[in-house]
């Protein structure tokens, strides 16, 4: 019984804390750029190779843009459909086979293959006939075929709703699915493979006969042969008017989740469905405030089935926004909710969990400057929430010039440094007509550093840590002796690298690192110095639990 008590705070413990070793965000770097006459728009953006960043953004058509770790430019590619449509990129993938996929919509839907030097692989273009094709999501599979959810809207007597394609790794089309109603509109809101490479689309549609109004429409497809499996409406009649599945989740025994909005003839819910693999209602779940109307924007599931929704609350009255957070468990229990905002219009873009399960929300924040003359700000809004829901930080960015910036990307990299991506209103051109350029931003969030001297130091040293052996935190120290890009990592006994505590460059002098080792089993472990990318010295520790 001791034993299991103490495992159990232990776990606890972990959870609890492991948030703790990370200092306030410090900015690395920014990359704000602009491409052709236009204003620029960001679309989507991605982690991939070795840390590199991909940008998928809209110019005088898709643009594809690779930067470097340190911000620096590798390349960038442009494609634009021409005869004179827009062609506007939506959504971006980098796949474990060294891909990026880009795909967007004009009238119809082009998906563009790119290899790692930016050569283009192949480009596909998908148009279900008469009306606009709308891309609604992309997803890719371990082999690199690739999925899209394509949304049609017609005339009256155009039936097609939803599209939903795949591609293979060399572009060729193995099959297209379309899902049939009876009125003339449907989009899909996401698209997602669950354990078994099954295809799950959601969105809102309708049937005439059994569904006049906007429903939550949920389809399973088999991945290989594109059947459906099941395809679910949820509605209920006479009390909303409208349910839209905005977003979807699938957890480790292929349940599956969507995230909706459901609006009333008074206003908002912000609504979680969970349907078992086979098809099946379990529950639902919602969220709402009494004085403010919920709005769902994004969601994101662990594989324990735990959704986290992020949306906006109009605030009666006031007519103003702000951001909500909500955690529900996998049994529909809601666990936490937290708001975010500064009493005016401040709306969110996409969730984001790392691999600690802490939460992340980007968006827009606005905020009215009072003077003379009084003028309202807006700004890039990043917040991180712990695994409890506990607020930790906020960082906020707007340009130097117009102190206007919109935030609507983040990712989080192997390093826990932090990318935010958005754009910023900059003074070419007379108002109201200024040009968007885009914006990314770097942030580090590793373990704090302590700089204890900067006296002139004759060579490199790396010590040994203390106390040793340690459960569960222990001091690194090093020092150096000019400015120096700085890697840190720890290794287990297999020599798998398990954490970096440092990555970033560091001026002369003694430096002290504290490392919570909670999460880790009892071992040995080694710790290993690199200065500019050579290796300096190495030593071990041991965790003793």
């Amino acid at each position: 019984m001791k034993k299991i008590i103490l495992n159990t705070l232990f776990i606890l413990f972990i959870f609890s804390g492991i948030d703790d070793i990370f200092s306030q965000p410090t900015l690395q770097w920014k990359s704000i750029f602009h491409n052709g006459t236009a204003s620029n728009y960001l679309a989507d953006m991605c982690i991939g190779d070795s840390g590199n960043v991909y940008i998928a953004y809209q110019a005088e058509g898709y643009v594809l843009r690779k930067i470097s770790p340190t911000g620096s430019l590798i390349w960038e590619r442009e494609y634009s459909a021409g005869l004179g449509l827009i062609s506007e990129p939506k959504f971006l993938r980098y796949d474990q086979n060294g891909f990026i996929f880009i795909s967007g919509d004009d009238y119809g839907v082009e998906t563009l293959k790119y290899d790692l030097n930016g050569n283009l692989t192949w480009l596909r273009r998908f148009d279900d006939g008469i009306g606009f094709n709308s891309i609604g999501g992309m997803v890719l599979d371990s082999v690199g075929n690739c999925y899209l959810g394509v949304g049609h809207s017609a005339g009256l007597f155009n039936t097609k709703h939803y599209s939903i394609v795949k591609y293979n790794t060399k572009g060729d089309t193995v099959w297209v699915q379309r899902i049939y109603g009876s009125q003339y509109y449907g989009q899909i809101g996401d698209i997602i493979l669950d354990k078994e490479n099954n295809v799950i689309v959601t969105g809102v549609s309708n049937d005439l006969l059994l569904h006049p109004n906007n429903s939550a429409r949920t389809v399973k497809l088999n991945g290989k042969t594109g059947e459906v499996i099941w395809n679910n409406f949820y509605y209920k009649p006479l009390i909303w008017n409208s349910a839209d599945g905005i977003a979807l989740g699938c957890d480790k025994d292929n349940n599956i989740y969507v995230g909706a909005t459901f609006q009333f003839s008074n206003g908002n819910t912000a609504y979680l469905l969970k349907y078992s693999s086979s098809g099946e209602l379990i529950w639902t779940g919602e969220y709402s405030n009494a004085n403010s109307l919920c709005t769902v924007r994004d969601m994101i599931t662990d594989s324990l089935g735990n959704c986290y929704l992020t949306g906006y609350e109009t605030n009666l009255g006031v007519s103003s926004t702000d951001f909500f957070t909500i955690k529900f468990d996998s049994t529909g229990v809601l666990k936490w909710n937290n708001t975010y905002g500064s009493r005016f219009d401040d709306i969110p873009d996409q969730i984001y969990l790392d691999k600690f399960n802490n939460v992340y929300v980007i968006g827009s924040e606005a905020e009215v400057i009072y003077g003379i003359p009084t003028r309202t700000e807006v700004h890039f809004a990043a917040v991180k929430y712990d695994i409890n829901g506990n607020q930790k930080w906020v960082i906020k960015y707007y340009n130097d010039s117009l102190k206007y910036s919109l935030g609507n990307r983040i990712c989080i990299d192997e390093y826990q440094n932090v990318i935010l991506g958005g754009v910023s209103l900059e003074g070419r051109g007379n108002f109201p007509n200024r040009e968007f350029d885009i914006t990314v931003l770097k942030y580090s969030q590793i373990n704090s550093i302590h700089n204890i001297s900067n006296d002139v130091i004759s060579n490199y040293n790396l010590s040994q840590n203390f106390p040793n052996p340690f459960n569960p935190k222990t001091n690194i120290n090093f020092n150096l002796k000019k400015s120096e890009n700085v890697i840190l990592n720890i290794y287990d006994i297999s020599g798998k690298k398990v954490e970096t505590l440092v990555n970033k460059k560091l001026s002369q002098g003694d430096y002290k690192i504290e490392w919570n080792a909670n999460q880790y089993s009892s071992g040995v472990y080694f710790y290993s110095l690199y200065i500019d990318g050579k290796l300096i010295d190495s030593k071990k520790m041991i965790l003793m639990k």
